[in-house]
């Protein structure tokens, strides 16, 4: 990869506006070093991710301690948890709910997930920073170890992450 992007035109390297990548430190690396002047965009896709792993890690962590006839229906009933309550019909929300009822670890997972979707369907950018600075916040007081990768992730590559926000059109 370093060898092909030293070999583009320099002059054409400094024109580049944008650098869209994954969270990969060495992408991000390149990016700084052979378009200095772009700005490095971490692909929606890249960061959106990492909340839903965190939650579904949740699922699976809970689902583990409980009776097999149970397990299997979480476990077949996850589309329940990842989609977005707002869109879910009447039944759908009820099952979800007993669904939350059983863990507190779940409900909290849960509801970082639909603030996180609500930062990502926010159209003021300036909005999305404020309710990014917050979610961090409240994802950090959760306790909720399967987030820590997440946070991490998200810490590490910050400014990225709001790029991603503010540049939604741009994707690798």
């Amino acid at each position: 990869m370093v060898e092909y992007f030293k070999s583009l035109n320099k002059s054409r390297r400094m024109k580049v506006k944008y650098f869209s990548c994954d969270m990969n430190k060495t992408f991000i690396d390149m990016a700084k070093v052979y378009f200095p002047n772009a700005k490095i965009v971490i692909d929606r896709y890249y960061f959106i991710r990492q909340v839903y792993w965190a939650l579904e890690n949740v699922r699976k962590r809970i689902q583990k301690n409980m009776a097999a006839p149970l397990r299997k229906y979480y476990k077949r009933s996850k589309s329940l948890i990842t989609k977005r309550k707002s869109k879910l019909p009447n039944d759908s929300k009820s099952a979800l709910e007993l669904m939350l009822e059983y863990s507190e670890d779940l409900r909290k997972a849960h509801f970082i997930k639909e603030l996180f979707v609500n930062i990502l369907e926010e159209n003021s950018y300036s909005k999305q920073r404020q309710l990014l600075r917050e979610w961090l916040l409240e994802v950090e007081s959760s306790g909720i170890k399967e987030f820590k990768a997440a946070i991490t992730a998200f810490r590490n590559n910050y400014s990225y992450i709001l790029n991603g926000l503010k540049y939604r059109h741009i994707s690798n």
